[in-house]
Parts: structure tokens; sequence; C-alpha cells
């Protein structure tokens, strides 16, 4: 099946094959297979392959859908659906034994010891728990495209705080025609790292008035949010309260929203984070990409912005999630 990624076919009795990247011709035939690694032995053959029942050995490529051998099953992390530059790029197959991982709602990390979470390059999918090495492999394949490579979770690393890239340049202007929303967030969902979580951290859902225990505090969206779109793009700010004390938790944010398709558009904005519930921590400032989407529901309209990532803590252990304007 792996022939599919030869780009030139076979001449008499000799091959000329052009594979793609992160793949090589297999010797004596006019196929491709992957370059050996984790989920390959040395002769190209996936690792623990049976032939007879073409099941498909841990960390080889594969398809949705498809075997992979016993225990394990075909991990497409952020799917071409989501994503369509991924293209028709295949997923990895899990290494049995090891729990299922990734992002959504609640961060779902590794247990396996040595392991940690390749999360997948888009939430609300599964990631696939390696370690270093396997990881290294899996990213040099075209299979990575699936998956978040850009984040440096090694064993004993916080897969949530993998990813804290320093701020846009914002504030020059220029952002043009930009979207529209309620000033006002009707709901934010926030996460915050807490090492006692099952998942290492609580994400909260907090409409506004409304309050969420997590741990041994309480957070409430009680004081609002003020947000407006101008020549600096979208700019704004939320505040959450903690354990009864206002605006402990302040999120500011600026940048340019660009337009995408269908009423979607990119914002990476520059994100402030000040917490007074963080004793000596000073003000985070990172880059926090969001996809904004906007609805009608009976008649109105809603504009949400959500966090296309894993969860992460950049030095205070929070992070904004969503607004829903």
């Amino acid at each position: 099946m792996l022939a599919v990624f030869a780009l030139a076919g076979c001449k008499s009795n000799r091959c000329s094959v052009d594979c793609a990247a992160g793949y090589e011709q297999v010797p004596n035939t006019c196929s491709c297979h992957p370059i050996a690694d984790a989920g390959t032995d040395r002769s190209g053959h996936d690792s623990g392959t049976s032939d007879a029942m073409g099941d498909r050995g841990p960390l080889a490529s594969c398809v949705a859908d498809s075997s992979c051998g016993a225990g394990s099953s075909c991990v497409e992390g952020c799917p071409s659906s989501a994503k369509p530059s991924i293209g028709g790029v295949g997923g990895i197959c899990s290494v049995p034994g090891r729990e299922m991982c990734g992002c959504g709602a609640v961060l779902q990390p590794c247990q396996t010891p040595g392991t940690a979470c390749l999360m997948p390059a888009c939430c609300d999918y599964e990631g696939i728990c390696v370690n270093p090495t396997e990881r290294a492999a899996i990213c040099a394949r075209p299979e990575g495209a699936h998956f978040d490579c850009t984040a440096d979770a090694g064993p004993g690393t916080d897969a949530s705080s993998a990813l804290c890239p320093a701020p846009p340049s914002v504030g020059a202007g220029g952002c043009g025609t930009q979207p529209l929303f309620n000033p006002m967030a009707s709901s934010l969902k926030i996460w915050i790292a807490d090492a006692a979580a099952p998942q290492g951290g609580w994400t909260l859902n907090l409409p506004f008035g409304a309050s969420a225990a997590a741990g041994s505090h309480t957070y409430a969206y009680k004081t609002g949010s003020l947000s407006t779109t101008g020549d600096n793009g979208v700019v704004g700010d939320a505040f959450i309260d903690v354990d009864g004390k206002v605006n402990q938790i302040h999120f500011q944010y600026e940048g340019c929203a660009i337009a995408g398709t269908q009423g979607t558009w990119d914002w990476t904005p520059a994100l402030t984070i000040s917490s007074m519930t963080c004793l000596g921590c000073a003000d985070v400032h990172v880059g926090r990409h969001f996809v904004i989407s906007e609805s009608t529901v009976d008649g109105g309209s809603t504009t949400t912005f959500t966090a296309d990532q894993p969860p992460r803590g950049c030095g205070d252990g929070i992070d904004l999630l969503q607004m829903v304007m």
C-alpha cells in the first residue's frame, strides 16, 4: 500500500522511484516505505507487522480504521478534515499498553512513566503517548503534520506549559476590517494548573455571574470584560474573581484578526496574564492563537474566540481558552 508514495514507476526490470519526504525506496522493488524509525525495523518492515493479517506494529504508519495489531489503534491526531493542509498523510499506530491522551474540555496527559503526550495539532482530538526518541522520529516523518511537534514535551515536562511563545508586536495599526461582536463576553473558559487535579489542571467554564470550585479555590466571572475593535485589531480585558476577591486574574489582549473562510478569523494576540493569586509571579506575556467563529442563534449573533492548542501554564499556571461574545 505504501507504494502510493512513489512518484515514478517501474521501467522494465529497473526502477527509478522518487519517494516522498520521510520515505525511501524498498530495495529491489518499485515501492516506498517509511525511513526506519521507532515504528519500523532496519529492513523497513513495520515492527510487529503480521503480513498475513495486514496488521501494523507500534508507531507504524496507518490509515483511519485500519488494523494496527493487537492492543493498538490508528491515531490521526488532528485530522485533515479539521486541518486541510495536512492532506492525505496517514496516522500513527499507538503503543499497546499505553493510555490515550489529548486535549479538549479536559487536558488528558500520559501516565506511563517516561512518556509525554505528543498532542494533536488541533484540540478535541487524540494525541499519542511517546518517549523522546519516538517523538523525534514521528515528528521527522510526514505523519508528524497531525501532531503539535513545536512543543518541547519530554519526560518530566509539563505538556500544558510547553508552548509559551513570545507575544507578537502590536499597536502599529493597519489591522483593517475586524469581526463584529458584543463588547462584553457572556462566558469565559479558563484553565488553572493544579498538580493535584486528575489531568494536571482544571478547565472551568464560567458564564457571567457564575462561579466554580476547583481544588481549594473558587473562581467567578462577575466583574465582566470589555473588548472592542479598531485599527489595532481586537483589544480588551477580562477579569476573574478568586475566593471572593475581585479581579484577582486579569487577561489583557490585543492583536489583528485575519479573515478566513465561512465566518472564521485567525487571531494571535499579545496576551498578558496577571495573577494576584500567584505570589512572586511576574506578569506573563505570550502569543496565543485563537479561532474566531461567528454564528447565528435564535436570530441573534454570537462570536466565539477559541484557543485551538492545548492548555498551558506559562509561568503562573493560568490560561485563557475561550470567550463567547
